[in-house]
């Protein structure tokens, strides 16, 4: 056994007390117990100087488009940099995916990620899951935009969630965005999700396009389906934001994680906090300033603190997979932000939108949350992985 101390330790969601002793299991890094220095053998104890935490969970990623690191452009727009990602995602070897997926995951690792929300196309992520320290949700993302193509993309989606149910991964399908999914696509896999009790994410208000083509049918993404040879005679505008024209269309009752949100408004958020009873909003910052320079709505997002998360998005459009990062390279800078409020959105809350926070994301006995380490250095922290 361990029996691990520290200057502060928090615990997800809050700092223990000064004399708090974690006694943790060598052999499956499980938490015994959690008691006080007064109940331990002093000479036992390793008192460790800086801060602990549990292992963070970084609430979405795109592992399988680990290849793309450094092959994507830096601040293009949402638009050009999806189309450089379908132009060159499929222009590696297997080898290279998969080198790049298995290079990626111990990197997260590394970087003291102990669960993550994953995006998946296809099954190319797979194997390495399997054989990972680190405890994976994988979304099976289904993109569709025409009504017509619902059945028979749902119906492929569920092919390649099955092949991640008989790997006994957790796993469920979701929506790639409101410009890519059609209202009937989404209400498919709401409603499956609400019949199966499984987790819903859904890309949200990435950029201006998105509103813009919702209300007026204009902007950017008219050209992108211009790109792809996409006939969208068939699309209205409703005249409301794309979360306001979409959030019939999911089911108040499914767990629902909310990504990027930079250009949410007021009223948007309001409204899906009303509508929606289980509703977590995920933020990428060092993704939006790398595609398009662009990072807002913290102050929003963080008027929710218990629903507040971080993601980490993909290498394509990130140089690292770190929570750390994200907190070290743009959210401590915010005004008024806390440490605690970070620490909460990267731990407790993460494991607790993914429904892994029985045993990710906070220290309590029978967990296996991990623990990392931070000191401050020079107005930032440095991370060291404890267990």
């Amino acid at each position: 056994m361990r029996f691990i101390s520290a200057h502060k330790i928090f615990d997800g969601t809050k700092y223990l007390p000064s004399d708090t002793v974690i006694i943790v299991n060598n052999y499956n890094n499980q938490i015994i117990d959690i008691t006080t220095t007064s109940q331990i053998d002093l000479l036992k104890i390793e008192k460790i100087d800086g801060i602990l935490c549990p292992g963070f969970v970084n609430a979405h990623c795109h592992l399988e488009l680990s290849h793309l690191k450094n092959k994507i452009n830096k601040g293009i727009g949402i638009v050009e940099f999806g189309k450089e990602v379908i132009s060159k995602r499929h222009q590696f070897s297997k080898s290279e995916i998969q080198q790049a997926i298995k290079d990626a995951d111990h990197l997260m690792y590394q970087n003291g990620i102990s669960a993550v929300a994953d995006i998946c196309n296809s099954n190319d992520t797979l194997l390495v899951k399997q054989e990972s320290k680190i405890k994976y949700h994988s979304f099976i993302e289904l993109i569709g935009f025409n009504p017509k193509s619902s059945n028979s993309i749902f119906d492929e989606g569920i092919k390649i969630m099955q092949q991640f149910v008989n790997a006994n991964l957790s796993t469920s399908l979701v929506a790639h965005a409101p410009y890519s999914v059609s209202v009937d696509l989404i209400k498919k896999i709401t409603a499956y999700a609400n019949q199966q009790e499984h987790l819903f994410s859904i890309h949200n208000q990435e950029s201006e396009h998105e509103n813009e083509l919702f209300v007026n049918a204009t902007g950017a993404y008219i050209d992108l389906y211009r790109y792809l040879n996409i006939n969208v005679n068939f699309f209205s505008p409703t005249k409301k934001s794309s979360l306001l024209s979409v959030l019939p269309s999911l089911h108040k009752d499914v767990q629902s994680i909310l990504v990027h949100n930079s250009f949410t408004s007021l009223n948007d958020f309001e409204t899906a906090q009303s509508a929606l009873n289980k509703v977590f909003w995920c933020i990428c910052p060092l993704s939006n300033l790398f595609i398009s320079g662009d990072f807002r709505n913290f102050n929003l997002m963080a008027t929710a603190p218990n629903q507040l998360i971080i993601g980490t998005d993909s290498l394509a459009s990130n140089q690292t997979l770190s929570i750390i990062d994200e907190i070290n390279g743009v959210l401590q800078r915010y005004p008024g932000t806390t440490l605690e409020l970070l620490l909460q959105a990267a731990t407790y809350n993460g494991a607790k939108a993914l429904q892994l926070n029985d045993s990710f994301g906070a220290f309590k006995i029978n967990a296996t949350p991990g623990i990392n380490l931070l000191q401050p250095k020079n107005k930032t922290y440095k991370l060291t992985r404890v267990l």
